[in-house]
């Protein structure tokens, strides 16, 4: 510090008192054999200039990180400037010289507004102590540009670093858990395999200083047969210089021991959308309705579900079972669920001709049948109709006698007195079919649809329509 060099000569304090008595407070040019030598920053004080060498104190305290001096020349000593670098050195007081580096050094050269031959110590290639006593000294062999002039003795600076700040800690660094495993099974036996583990120090405002761990205490009790969260705190060392803990701030450290897991035993569950059981016919269009699959732990496992079993085919009469199989995370399976779909031919059924007052009706159904049946009728004169085969390979024809109740028997041409029918209905191949009658005899054949019968007239038609499997009279 300033104190430490004002208290090492009480001759120098005379001196000094000498000089500012008789001389302008500022400290001129130091005027060498050959030129002269200024120190610009920072601000010193002429001490003497006993023997061979001029010394200076440096008013104030420096920053240790931020060490520059800066000197003007009377003359230009660019030109030697590498020779001339390597006498300038730096020492701590009572102990060795402080290597510097060529990058240490910038020259400046300006003569308006005033002449410049400067030369720039801004210490980068090493890093100073605080709270230290330091020189700098420019070599007396330090030569001018004409190889002539030189400083003609050595020129010392001291200075002192200003002593470092005491930074608090505001906070420790988190330290990581330790996982100590499954209740009951715990890799740490007792606190003392826990303390064991624990690092032996500890980190503060974010990673800016390291403090030791003497010890960690088991703040709660560790159970390693609990599940749980344990907290250890740390006892704390010697605080490293420049950091205060005025706070009292410690770190810790948390152990966990997990619960013993309950094994998941149980399946998942597939439900079937739609039926489990299907029927259609050949030519049907099957389409799957869907299905869900949820468990206990693992939640829908849907995506999950497998598909087997028969492919349907509803071009071809058949059974088919499908099949849906899942399994949870753990490989617990679902019971299989299945799904019946049933193809059949089409179902083959009687064609029924039917008597009755008002009108004759004709039904028929989309697939052939082998015969037509007869319904009794309320009007007694229409009692029967005489059955007919249907071959679905060629025209149906056949023969309508109407037999009375007292037994005999009229062509239909002859029966119908007050009644002419009118019937409208679907064949196989979906087509129109028209079935003529006319005086006794008719045929069923594929025509355009044709109008209904006129009044008393002995000719009507029956018309098979593609749109509409329903009976339609009129």
């Amino acid at each position: 510090m300033i104190g430490r060099w004002r208290g090492r000569s009480f001759t120098a304090i005379i001196v000094t008192l000498f000089f500012i008595m008789s001389m302008i407070i500022a400290v001129p040019p130091v005027q060498a054999a050959d030129m002269t030598v200024e120190l610009l920053s920072p601000a010193s004080t002429w001490e003497s200039d006993a023997g061979t060498a001029v010394t200076y104190l440096v008013n104030q305290e420096m920053d240790s990180n931020n060490i520059v001096f800066q000197w003007n020349f009377s003359n230009g000593i660019d030109t030697n400037w590498n020779t001339n670098i390597e006498l300038v050195t730096l020492a701590e007081v009572g102990g060795a010289a402080i290597a510097l580096d060529s990058s240490d050094f910038t020259y400046t050269k300006a003569d308006t507004p005033v002449k410049l031959r400067q030369m720039e110590l801004n210490l980068k290639s090493t890093a100073l102590e605080p709270g230290k006593d330091y020189t700098v000294t420019l070599g007396a062999a330090i030569v001018a540009n004409n190889g002539t002039d030189s400083l003609g003795k050595d020129y010392v600076w001291k200075f002192s670093t200003a002593a470092a700040g005491v930074a608090e800690i505001t906070a420790f660094d988190a330290v990581p858990d330790v996982n100590a495993g499954t209740a009951g099974s715990a890799a740490y036996a007792d606190a003392a395999a826990v303390q064991a583990v624990l690092p032996d120090s500890v980190t503060a405002n974010a990673g800016a200083v390291t403090v030791p761990v003497t010890a960690w205490e088991d703040t709660d009790l560790y159970d390693p047969a609990a599940a749980g969260s344990y907290t250890f705190t740390a006892v704390l060392g010697t605080i490293p210089d420049g950091y205060a803990n005025t706070g009292g701030f410690t770190a810790t450290a948390e152990v966990i021991v997990e619960a013993a897991s309950t094994a998941d035993t149980t399946p998942p569950d597939i439900v079937l959308l739609g039926n489990a059981t299907i029927n259609l016919t050949v030519g049907d269009t099957f389409t799957e309705p869907g299905y869900t699959a949820i468990d206990d732990v693992d939640g829908d496992i849907t995506d999950n579900v497998v598909v087997g079993g028969d492919t349907v085919d509803t071009n071809a009469a058949g059974t088919y079972v499908i099949t849906y199989n899942v399994s949870d995370a753990v490989g617990n399976a679902a019971d299989e669920a299945t799904r019946t779909v049933t193809v059949s031919e089409k179902v083959s059924t009687p064609y029924t001709a039917q008597q009755g007052i008002g009108a004759f009706q004709l039904m028929l159904t989309s697939v052939a049948a082998d015969d037509i049946e007869v319904k009794e009728a309320t009007d007694t004169y229409y009692a029967n109709v005489i059955k007919t085969t249907y071959d679905p390979s060629s025209e149906i024809n056949f023969d309508i006698t109407i037999t009375g109740s007292g037994g005999n028997t009229y062509p239909l041409a002859t029966a119908v007195t007050r009644v002419f029918p009118y019937i409208k209905i679907l064949n196989a191949a979906k087509t129109n079919v028209v079935a003529e009658y006319n005086n006794g005899t008719g045929a069923l054949k594929y025509a355009e649809i044709a109008e209904g019968p006129v009044e008393q007239s002995t000719t009507f038609k029956i018309v098979l329509d593609a749109d509409t499997l329903d009976l339609n009279t009129k």
